[in-house]
Order: structure tokens, then C-alpha cells, then sequence
């Protein structure tokens, strides 16, 4: 027998694959190539690397914990919208052409996380400080790479691996 929240479990799963493949698209259509030529902070390929493996965990553990810990569950698919939003279809407007990823991330992010977020709201998930938790989690989490890039000739015992 399924239930409300079998739907929003599974499309909090749902948004990992899709993640992925908006990893490849990044990478066959070059993403950090397009970064650096219009000025946006990354640094390498290595960086890249990690940085989307660090996200498939953390999608990964939002999905293992949904109805456990909504609000970090939530937390993924709206990085997702961050993501598509600010790093994909803003500067694909304003640069007049699509960007590496843009593709996936109006294909796939938007409307997956658009869903997910509706299945949660059915299944029960009402307390708008949930969604508003989820939203900071995201945008914490967006920003913690920039964060330790910028901290990095500050901290590192060494030269930061690219």
C-alpha cells in the first residue's frame, strides 16, 4: 500500500539521478570553461569534481532522511531551484544564449523540485518554517564552496588543491 509521503520520498530519490545528469551535461558542454570566461570564481576541473560529489551526498542523505528531517530533506531540491535559477537562467538571459547546464536545469531541476515540493505539501509537510529552513539549508550550502575559496589563501596550510 503506498501512501501521500511514498511520493515525496520518491521524488526527493528522484532528484538525485537527475542531479547527475545535469552534472554531465556541465561537463560535456563545459561549464567551467563558460565560468571562467565570464568571470564567476572556480577555480579547476578537480574543483568541479568535488564539489558535485559533495552534492550527490548530500542528495543522497536528503532523500535517506525525508520524513525524518523535512526541512534538510527539502533542502535539496531547493538547491536545485538555486541552482537553475541564479547559476543557469539568469545568466543565460543576460548572457543571450544557454549556458552549460541550462538545459538540464530547466528540463529537469525545475519541474522535479517544483513536484517535490508539491508532494511534501500534500503529504503533510504545512509549516511554512520548513520550506523557509529548507530554502536557508540551500542557500548555505550554495554558498559554502565560494566561502571556503575565498578563505582558502587565508586558512590553507598549503597551496588549494585545483
Amino acid at each position: 500500500m503506498t501512501s501521500e509521503r511514498d511520493g515525496f520520498s520518491g521524488l526527493l530519490w528522484l532528484c538525485v539521478p537527475v542531479y547527475g545528469l545535469h552534472i554531465m551535461e556541465e561537463l560535456a558542454f563545459g561549464w567551467l570553461d563558460w565560468a571562467q570566461s565570464v568571470g564567476m570564481m572556480f577555480p579547476g576541473w578537480s574543483t568541479f569534481y568535488v564539489t558535485n560529489a559533495v552534492v550527490i551526498v548530500i542528495g543522497v542523505t536528503a532523500a535517506a532522511l525525508g520524513w525524518r528531517m523535512p526541512a534538510c530533506a527539502l533542502a535539496f531540491p531547493a538547491l536545485m531551484v538555486i541552482n537553475a535559477l541564479l547559476f543557469h537562467l539568469l545568466p543565460s538571459l543576460t548572457g543571450g544564449r544557454p549556458n552549460p547546464g541550462c538545459i538540464s536545469a530547466m528540463v529537469f531541476f525545475l519541474p522535479i523540485a517544483a513536484l517535490t515540493l508539491r508532494d511534501a505539501w500534500r503529504a503533510g509537510v504545512r509549516a511554512w518554517q520548513t520550506y523557509a529552513a529548507a530554502a536557508l539549508i540551500a542557500g548555505v550550502l550554495q554558498l559554502w564552496p565560494v566561502l571556503l575559496l575565498k578563505l582558502s589563501p587565508l586558512l590553507a596550510a598549503g597551496p588549494a588543491q585545483r
